[in-house]
């Protein structure tokens, strides 16, 4: 870098023609953050004139096709220290395979082909510490590692790594607030998903189900208690005992021991440290253990009184303010599939290179639209700099470090590249390759799209992975779909439910179906006394004009086959229908809300800040009213009715006339949601943008995702 430059320059300043022995390659510059970059390659030309260039052109690495097809690549550099002339040769004398670009239609199917691919050259005798998976961002890493791990493939994680995401350690700190908030039942749940008990996920379901919605602490009745557990048909309500007894000790010792002796007896009596030492990657997943438990002795060492109390709180923080604790394996040691980023990967080699995700916006940057033009005479900025503001991809170079980066990717390879990407994303949107596939030699490269994987994972955007997914459930899975169709038929759609699913489904299947008791927050419970108080006020609307009801309960309408419910706050009777009989009315519909105001504008959706879900809830009321043919009662316009005062002391309204066509659209958003609830459709879902890196009802169906994939490889020799 710059500094060390400064270094040599000082140290050599007595001659101008220094005894000086220099080593680099300028078309690995990739640490241009840390200060590294070509522009100290051209400095040092510029400082001593008279040094001598050698270009070395042999490669003592790569087989010849792997350095044909990376030399292609890095010659559309504007910044070389000299052009790409002779060939670089192999000194293997190995002509070698071809670079392989695999298009895969989605992330999963992506990672599908990956996972088989490692399989194949495995089963073919490559030593799984001699295949890489390189990634742009660490993110990219952890599914991969997953999807290893439940197909009891050895591998190690070489790049600096938030501990806390880590599965091994995430077991562990839900056993610490399990025994901490031993008590509350959103602590509880996580417990019973973790593989180290092996419980039944049925039967987990049908224990979430047992509780007494009145009663928060009714999980912890039954599961302390033997005679309740055995009532619920439990296909082993031994695990549950053991689960229950486990808790109710160590939360009975929590406050008078020590937290790194507590955290040694936590993991070894609840049989934690064998779970993981039973994993082909063991000394991966000891080695993130070992971080927390170091992380907890220094805590010690500053306190010698800690607990895990403390341990839970320091947690809690860590994670409320994004803090993260890093810690970087000792992975090379460990014979296993090695999975890092590009950046990790400079100075090492491998027999065989995956390199994943490579398309626009990762691995190069998103081309599209003319950036901001400035006008001129305004003073503000010199020629030169109104040039490169306004026109931030114009110049070729700003891909360079890029493609430096890239091509590193490559030449870490000796016999074999494959690079992957995905055509749709998540969403079901289309997402272009990276430029560099289109700058790599046709004659070097060989571009395939594996139809049959394509049938088994992927999903195109107009028949997602929703639609598909039920024709791919596995008998075990089955007996899932059937338990939770039974729940839903019984539970019905509300529209708080709904509104719940479309945010997460994992959400909507523990705290709507199956009912997972938790406590109240504040501004639930501040919520439900506004709600009480306005109650009882309209209580007394018997003597006004106007014609009012409140806390309306609706059941019993039916939507197709689907059940709907629904509480609406306050029905206003407005006029008789218009050419209808006295028994149709015209009403007003009335949803309080609590919180502060959102406008118009917002509530439909036409914001950045918007939040359709207010609206929502006045459609489905429309369409509850207008299926409910007994009640005779037709919705004139609904009102969403903010009950605090605003910051200047209004109060606000908003009011709106609801359609057929808005019905009708909810009426395919609903038929939709029943049928993706009742044939797991959601199974593979996740959170990806809600502004968090992790959701807790995600990682529960993650959990619950690798507990039956881990029994169905052991079931399959």
């Amino acid at each position: 870098n710059r500094a060390q430059n400064k270094v040599i320059a000082f140290l050599c300043a007595h001659s101008e023609n220094p005894n000086l022995f220099v080593v680099g390659d300028d078309k690995q510059a990739i640490y241009r953050f840390q200060g590294a970059s070509v522009d100290n390659f051209l400095y040092f030309k510029h400082r001593y004139p008279r040094a001598r260039f050698i270009s070395l052109r042999s490669n003592y690495r790569s087989d010849q096709k792997i350095l044909d097809a990376s030399m292609s690549l890095i010659s559309h550099n504007t910044e070389l220290i000299q052009e790409i002339g002779a060939k670089l040769l192999s000194a293997r004398r190995e002509e070698g395979l071809r670079v392989v670009v695999f298009q895969l239609a989605s992330k999963e199917s992506e990672y599908q082909w990956v996972l088989r691919g490692i399989q194949d050259k495995i089963a073919n005798g490559a030593n799984p510490h001699e295949i890489a998976i390189l990634a742009r961002n660490n993110a990219d890493i952890l599914p991969l590692a997953s999807l290893l791990e439940t197909s009891r493939i050895p591998y190690s994680i070489e790049s600096q790594q938030d501990i806390l995401g880590h599965p091994a350690v995430r077991d562990a700190i839900t056993l610490i607030q399990a025994v901490v908030h031993f008590g509350e039942p959103q602590y509880l749940i996580p417990v019973l998903h973790i593989g180290v008990y092996k419980l039944d996920p049925l039967d987990t379901f049908r224990f979430i189900q047992s509780q007494n919605s009145a009663d928060i602490f009714s999980l912890y009745d039954t599961l302390t208690d033997a005679s309740k557990l055995l009532s619920l048909n439990l296909r082993d309500h031994e695990r549950f005992v053991h689960v229950g007894e486990q808790l109710s000790q160590w939360a009975s010792e929590i406050q008078r021991t020590q937290a790194d002796v507590m955290f040694t007896r936590l993991i070894r009596e609840s049989g934690l440290l064998d779970f993981l030492l039973s994993s082909p990657s063991y000394i991966e997943h000891v080695n993130q253990l070992a971080a927390l438990y170091d992380e907890i002795k220094k805590m010690m060492r500053r306190n010698p009184r800690t607990t895990l109390v403390d341990v839970a709180a320091y947690i809690d923080t860590m994670k409320s303010h994004n803090y993260l604790l890093k810690r970087k394996t000792a992975g090379r040691y460990i014979a296993g599939v090695r999975l890092m980023t590009a950046h990790g990967a400079k100075g090492l080699e491998f027999d065989h290179v995956f390199i994943i995700h490579a398309i626009s916006g990762v691995w190069s940057k998103k081309r599209g639209g003319a950036g901001l033009s400035l006008p001129s005479g305004l003073g503000l900025l010199s020629d030169v700099q109104r040039t490169s503001f306004s026109q931030p991809d114009s110049d070729d170079s700003s891909d360079d470090d890029d493609r430096r980066l890239f091509y590193v990717a490559m030449t870490r390879a000796r016999k074999s590249v494959t690079i992957t990407y995905a055509s749709y994303n998540e969403d079901g949107r289309e997402q272009l390759p990276t430029q560099f596939l289109d700058e790599i030699d046709d004659e070097s490269k060989t571009i395939e799209k594996p139809e049959d994987l394509e049938q088994k994972f992927s999903f195109t955007p107009v028949e997602t992975k929703k639609q598909q997914k039920p024709n791919q459930l596995q008998e075990s899975l089955e007996t899932y779909r059937q338990f939770i169709a039974q729940a839903f038929n019984a539970r019905g759609l509300n529209a708080t439910a709904l509104n719940t699913y479309l945010e997460c489904p994992w959400r909507y299947l523990y705290v709507s179906l199956l009912r997972v008791p938790m406590a109240e927050t504040k501004h639930q419970r501040y919520g439900k006394a506004i709600h009480a108080a306005l109650s009882d006020i309209m209580a007394y609307a018997a003597t006004w004009p106007l014609q009012v009801q409140t806390e309306v309960r609706m059941k019993g309408v039916i939507l197709d086959d689907i059940p709907l419910t629904g509480i609406l706050d306050r029905l206003e009777y407005v006029e008789l229908a218009t050419g209808e009989s006295d028994e149709q009315k015209l009403v007003r519909v009335i949803d309080y809300k609590t919180g502060k105001r959102k406008t118009r504008n917002a509530l439909l959706g036409k914001t950045a800040a918007a939040d359709i879900n207010y609206y929502r809830q006045l459609v489905f009321y429309k369409l509850l009213l207008d299926l409910d043919t007994p009640r005779g009662l037709r919705m004139r316009e609904g009102v969403i009715d903010f009950v605090e005062p605003a910051e200047n002391g209004t109060l606000y309204t908003e009011q709106f006339e609801i359609d057929t066509k808005e019905t009708s659209a909810l009426t395919e958003l609903l038929r939709k949601t029943a049928h993706d609830i009742s044939t797991l459709a959601f199974w593979d879902y996740q959170c990806k943008d809600k502004g968090k890196d992790e959701c807790e009802w995600c990682k529960l169906g993650e959990q619950l995702r690798g507990s039956l994939q881990k029994e169905e490889n052991h079931k399959t020799p």
